[in-house]
């Protein structure tokens, strides 16, 4: 994930360093971006989406003038493959049983 955050924007940020800089009692991390040129809407999305395909939702702090951004990642949550089947019986028994109703 920190090679893909760097090189997510490169070509703005030749000399960028991503490091972890802690973990989350939730099971995610901090990581610092250090030597942080260029920072506007787009990079901040090209962040977030490299955090989002290894499992994480991200926001982020910044101060440019210091050249720091810290992203908060966190771990997507997740629905359970057993969850999704158990609604999706009761789901087909209910539809089965007001079929039943109402052909008489």
């Amino acid at each position: 994930m920190l090679s893909d955050l760097v090189e997510s924007t490169l070509d703005n940020n030749p000399d960028m360093v991503a490091e972890i800089y802690g973990p989350l009692l939730t099971g995610g991390v901090k990581v610092r971006l250090t030597a942080v040129e260029y920072c506007d809407e787009q990079a901040i999305v090209l962040w977030k989406d490299a955090c989002w395909r290894h499992g994480f939702v991200a926001t982020t702090k910044h101060n440019i003038g210091t050249g720091h951004v810290i992203l908060i990642c966190r771990p997507v949550k997740q629905v359970s493959w057993l969850t999704v089947c158990i609604v999706s019986l009761l789901v087909v028994f209910v539809t089965h049983l007001y079929y039943q109703q109402s052909l008489g």
